[in-house]
């Protein structure tokens, strides 16, 4: 947890969001020096992270810390219930620092104390033979609100380790506390593989949820506590299926979200349920992509849920458009594409004045992209136009300094967008003028979506920026603007590479070998043979990468047939 001395522009990110530090500081009860010291942890990811994550990220640590601190008040008051004057002379001093520590925002400090405190507690506990379970209780309690002093200063695993002492100390017979402290350890590993890329953090919070939580409360015993488990295990399970493209997880996630939903329809109000129909719906429609069959339930699983007011009906709407829009992906169909951009117009209405400004960004962006991919598929320039339109709408909501993400993803939909207008304009001129539009987009946004900060977001923005300078290169029969168009296509190849995204590869692959061919044709003579050889090269490469995966037979079958005809073509000359 120790802190490392902040670089200038990190100094200077801190300093910008002082506002906020004050703001999260009165709404969450804790005093602004925790708040700040909280922000402080975070280190580079100041200046490397999306604004509006970090806030949350602040929030969320502050919350716990807040928590901590009123549990170690609770904790001195019940000191006094030991009966034991040499106990409480020890470590009342140490809570009482502990809560000072925490105020002035030496979270070190805290847990340190908390800390001295625990071993207080333990020592105690093997000379009182008689109150070993209360004493053992209040020593895993006291190091339970060290995970979360921990887990404040964005040390995911060294709190998970906490907690899962914690629930180790607890008495066998307070089966709850045990629970409680097994949610919070796999919170903690969650947040260690979701926020750090650490995939064996995830498999392992899975693990606790399942392993160990779930048998903690039974659901004949414990209804509710178990449906609780089940909902964190599918969001766990969610997040490791999008990182992995794994069906198997998305199915059990599905599951795991179905289990509860079942377990909690005679328990809990209809609001809460609906809350649980919903990320049973989102799981159904994750599990569609392997799946299309999932897709009807999760329709009316959402539909259902996006029925109750409250506050995540916002959420509700926006897994019922992703729904919708999946349908309309599978249909091509004007109507469906319009029936998802509806629900998130619904979506968008439901927003407040308090609405996170991440969430409404986001919002926006979906939608841009779904009007993006209506266009796609019915064409024309009333749609593509419709789409720039979308784009302005949400330039509006979507900030590049607070989410920059977001407002990449933007960019990249507008210059797509502007390019496919140029290759459908007869006028030359109004044509070169939009291609000179896409260019500036793309200019404009890679300095900003650098690979560093959003290696993804690079990889795309660099990858419609080429294929920008295909169309001015083909026009202009200048080989040279082709070169450089497929060496933005081997850019985005060395994100998007074979091992991790073996189709989205081998689709640019081919791109690259079409370009090849051209410019063999525009070339030199004495450059043929070459350029054609590696033109046949690549088209075999895209067959052995796309032959592996599912669906990627006809691509392969295409590229195999294309490399078939350069050999004939070139044993004829």
């Amino acid at each position: 947890m120790r802190d490392r001395p902040l670089s200038a522009a990190e100094r200077t990110r801190l300093a910008s969001l002082e506002g906020d530090i004050t703001r999260i500081a009165a709404q969450r009860n804790t005093s602004a020096a925790a708040v700040r010291a909280i922000a402080r942890k975070l280190g580079t990811r100041l200046t490397t992270a999306d604004p509006g994550q970090i806030i949350k990220a602040i929030d969320d640590r502050a919350i716990e810390l807040a928590g901590a601190r009123t549990r170690i008040g609770e904790l001195e008051k019940e000191l006094e219930t030991l009966d034991s004057a040499r106990l409480m002379r020890a470590v009342q001093p140490l809570l009482e620092a502990a809560t000072k520590a925490i105020d002035e925002g030496e979270l070190d400090v805290a847990e340190a104390k908390l800390a001295e405190a625990g071993d207080q507690f333990g020592q105690a506990r093997t000379t009182l033979s008689a109150r070993v379970d209360d004493l053992a209780a209040r020593e895993a309690d006291i190091v339970n609100q060290r995970g979360a002093v921990r887990n404040a200063g964005f040390d995911y695993a060294g709190a998970a380790a906490l907690f899962e002492q914690a629930a180790m100390l607890a008495p066998a017979a307070n089966a709850e506390k045990r629970w409680q402290y097994r949610l919070n350890q796999a919170q903690s590993l969650y947040l260690q593989g979701s926020d750090l890329a650490d995939p064996q953090a995830l498999a392992a919070s899975a693990t606790v949820l399942r392993d160990h939580a779930l048998p903690l409360v039974p659901r004949a015993s414990s209804p509710e506590a178990w449906a609780e488990t089940q909902v964190r295990l599918g969001s766990v399970l969610t997040f490791q299926a999008s990182s992995q493209g794994d069906p198997a997880l998305r199915a059990e996630a599905a599951a795991a979200f179905r289990s509860a939903v079942d377990a909690s329809s005679d328990l809990t109000s209809p609001a809460d349920l609906a809350v649980r129909q919903s990320s049973l719906g989102a799981a159904l429609v994750a599990q569609s992509a392997g799946d299309p069959t999932a897709l009807p339930e999760a329709i009316a699983m959402l539909e259902q849920a996006a029925q109750f007011d409250g506050p995540r009906r916002p959420a509700a709407l926006g897994n019922l458009a992703n729904a919708y829009a999946a349908v309309a992906q599978r249909s091509r169909q004007a109507a469906d594409y319009d029936r998802a951009i509806a629900a998130y117009d619904r979506m968008i209405e439901t927003f407040t004045p308090t609405t996170s400004r991440y969430n409404r960004a986001n919002a926006y962006a979906n939608r841009v992209l779904v009007v993006g991919q209506r266009a796609d598929a019915v064409g024309g320039d009333e749609a593509r136009q419709a789409t720039l339109q979308a784009v302005r709408q949400a330039d509006e909501n979507v900030s590049r300094d607070e989410t920059p993400a977001l407002w990449g993803t933007l960019r990249d939909v507008e210059g797509t967008t502007l390019r496919r207008l140029a290759e459908a304009e007869p006028d030359q001129a109004k044509a070169q003028a939009l291609l000179g539009q896409a260019m500036a987009v793309y200019d404009a946004a890679l300095p900003i979506m650098t690979r560093e900060r959003s290696p993804t977001h690079w990889a795309n923005l660099t990858r419609g920026r080429a294929e920008v300078l295909v169309v001015v290169g083909r026009r202009a029969g200048d080989t040279s603007m082709l070169r450089s168009a497929y060496d933005g296509f081997g850019a985005y190849q060395e994100v998007f590479t074979r091992e991790r995204a073996p189709m989205a590869w081998a689709t640019t692959r081919g791109s690259q070998a079409a370009l090849l061919l051209e410019m063999a044709g525009l070339g030199a003579e004495s450059e043929k043979a070459a350029l054609h050889g590696q033109a046949r090269q690549a088209f075999l490469d895209v067959a052995e990468a796309a032959r592996t995966q599912s669906g990627g037979e006809a691509l392969a079958s295409r590229a195999e047939a294309a490399a078939a005809q350069i050999s004939g073509s070139t044993s004829r000359r």
